[in-house]
């Protein structure tokens, strides 16, 4: 009888692991948010994300003229900590039309702490920039974790 309920403890237990196992994988993502620049560089914000629920955001990220006008490309990192202090760590891409205040980031989350220290996915964020120097974000992808 004891050999049967450590086989079974064993069992129930490589049941949960690959219930785990199998939960792990790609996900729908959402994040919105608002922001502002604390430099011509650095960035603060918070939000709310799908996988985080509410977040803090702090950054930075370089602008370097385009050919076209008031068109910028945006490169850049990011932190988003959420309540409970896992981290989610992101590479930003995209650019930013300063005439109008409209941008595209793609983000790529590149691990973390916490739950996210293996996470991987992208989201596309659409970005505008407020008179009074605000940003707004909001933006949907995947992420794994």
């Amino acid at each position: 009888m004891t050999r049967f309920t450590r086989l079974g403890w064993l069992g129930l237990g490589a049941l949960l692991l690959a219930a785990a196992t199998a939960a792990a994988g790609e996900r729908p993502h959402k994040v919105r948010g608002t922001g502002h620049f604390t430099s011509a560089t650095e960035f603060v914000g918070e939000g709310y994300e799908t996988h985080l629920g509410h977040f803090d955001d702090m950054g930075n990220i370089q602008f370097t003229p385009t050919d076209t006008p008031g068109l910028f490309q945006a490169e850049g990192t990011g932190i988003h900590t959420a309540d409970n202090g896992d981290q989610l760590f992101e590479i930003l891409s995209g650019q930013l039309d300063l005439l109008t205040g409209v941008g595209t980031v793609t983000v790529t989350y590149v691990g973390g702490t916490g739950r996210f220290t293996d996470a991987s996915g992208s989201a596309t964020l659409s970005v505008q920039m407020l008179p009074d120097g605000t940003v707004e974000f909001a933006g949907e992808g995947t992420i794994d974790y």
